[in-house]
């Protein structure tokens, strides 16, 4: 029994130190920058409607969402450039079946690279 009490004690003893340490200055800085984080989606929210209306394929929106919003975070590409690309894209994919046109998320994550540098550097089609 003493033994039992002992082991109830350290980790008694562990677990309020672990507690007073998640709440020092280190977790308020935390806590900041996920309210930073929150309001930098919030204001991505109106860009990724904008884009995903563009997009040709309306699948997967919160997949969507969440690699648009990491792109955007990253800096790999500007706003009006992804919107450039996503429009001469979508010109391209008129007439073709949808089941063959990648979804959003594929396209920001595994298409983007090269998809993006030559939708750039192509003029929209007369159509």
């Amino acid at each position: 029994m003493e033994m039992r009490a002992t082991l109830r004690a350290t980790l008694r003893a562990t677990l309020q130190a672990r507690h007073r340490a998640t709440q020092g200055p280190e977790t308020k800085k935390y806590k900041k920058s996920k309210k930073e984080n929150t309001r930098s989606r919030a204001e991505n929210s109106s860009q990724f409607e904008q884009w995903y209306s563009t997009y040709p394929k309306k699948v997967d929106r919160k997949d969507a969402e969440r690699c648009f919003n990491r792109m955007m975070a990253a800096g790999e590409i500007s706003f009006e450039d992804l919107m450039g690309a996503t429009t001469r894209f979508a010109a391209a994919k008129v007439g073709v079946d949808p089941t063959y046109i990648k979804a959003p998320a594929v396209w920001i994550n595994k298409g983007s690279p090269t998809w993006i540098t030559c939708c750039l550097s192509q003029a929209l089609p007369d159509r």
